[in-house]
């Protein structure tokens, strides 16, 4: 599976959009460049590109191809220029020299706003972070930069693009498992150096959001809870969740997680939604309908799983998967 795309995205940006397809969704026209070019290196663990281009409006929307949802990892470090992560829980700034994480099953609008833009992507199996995404920790659109571990990722990223451009994929693959345990190390750190925050230092956010998950399904799962049970202000457990997007936020995109789940399986595909929108928590179906049409861009009756055999991206004959959409189907 070692495969090596180039496309000048300048003068030929469908051929860009045909690489990124169905993930990601150009917005609007993309204002690139003559000399605006994109690089994939598609190893057999790993991937990771290399992108010049200017402003551009991508959405990243959840795929459901042949009953199976991408789930993919984007690690992504900005090299100049800046993006906006957006979405119902998000607004975050990412600027040069900072790393940023999206999670390819879930919602999320990157706006690129600046020309000049470049960046490296290292795109990831969600296996390979398995050992810290394995409690649900929500990863999708945070930041990070200025710590040891961040500076760590970003530097091997750099080094990476000059090996991959002398050798090709082949060197990717060499160190994927390394670059992985690197970003879960980066990932864990900055949530360790959060907890140390917290009154006492004690509480990490990790176990904060196992029990958040554990009982996701009760009416009374609220901050005031959540302070009471871990023994913290509420101060302290606001600012310990800030760059999550807050502790209401958190909680609310956890149970929109899990109920789009319940919906998408495509063995209780015939059951009511009513009973999946209570089931994870919320008070009225009415508000649920409407966070979740906020989040995910349709309806929880359109998210239904189509039945076997019709894959929903087979449906239209101009639906066509792209080499990045192959190479993680492959790869799961």
């Amino acid at each position: 599976m070692l495969k090596y795309h180039h496309i000048n995205s300048g003068s030929d940006p469908a051929a860009w959009q045909w690489m990124l397809a169905p993930i990601f969704r150009f917005v609007g026209p993309a204002r690139l460049r003559g000399n605006d070019e994109v690089h994939f290196w598609l190893g057999q663990h790993a991937a990771l590109s290399l992108a010049h281009h200017g402003a551009t409006h991508l959405a990243v929307e959840p795929q459901l191809i042949d009953g199976r949802v991408i789930d993919g990892i984007a690690v992504r470090l900005m090299l100049a220029g800046t993006t906006k992560i957006e979405n119902q829980n998000l607004n975050n700034v990412i600027a040069a020299r900072t790393i940023s994480i999206i999670e390819l099953d879930k919602v999320a609008q990157l706006i690129y706003g600046t020309p000049g833009i470049s960046e490296i992507t290292l795109w990831l199996p969600r296996s390979k972070l398995a050992r810290v995404l394995s409690s649900g920790p929500a990863v999708h659109g945070r930041s990070f930069a200025g710590t040891p571990a961040a500076n760590i990722v970003a530097g091997a990223l750099q080094t990476l693009i000059q090996e991959v451009q002398r050798n090709g994929a082949a060197a990717l693959d060499a160190v994927a498992n390394g670059l992985a345990q690197l970003v879960g190390d980066m990932i864990v750190s900055a949530e360790w150096f959060a907890g140390s925050e917290t009154d006492g230092g004690l509480q990490s956010l990790e176990t904060i959001r196992s029990y958040i998950d554990t009982n996701l399904r009760t009416n009374d799962l609220t901050a005031a809870k959540l302070a009471s049970v871990f023994g913290l202000s509420r101060s302290s457990l606001y600012r310990l969740f800030a760059p999550l997007g807050g502790v209401a936020a958190y909680i609310r995109a956890r149970r929109l997680e899990v109920a789009r789940r319940e919906i998408k399986d495509p063995s209780v595909r015939n059951h009511r939604i009513a009973p999946v929108a209570y089931g994870v928590g919320f008070g009225s179906i009415s508000t649920f309908n409407r966070a979740y049409a906020q989040t995910y861009r349709e309806t929880p009756r359109e998210s239904r799983a189509p039945a076997p055999g019709i894959p929903k991206y087979a449906t239209s004959p101009e639906h066509k998967l792209g080499p990045l959409t192959e190479w993680l189907l492959a790869l799961e």
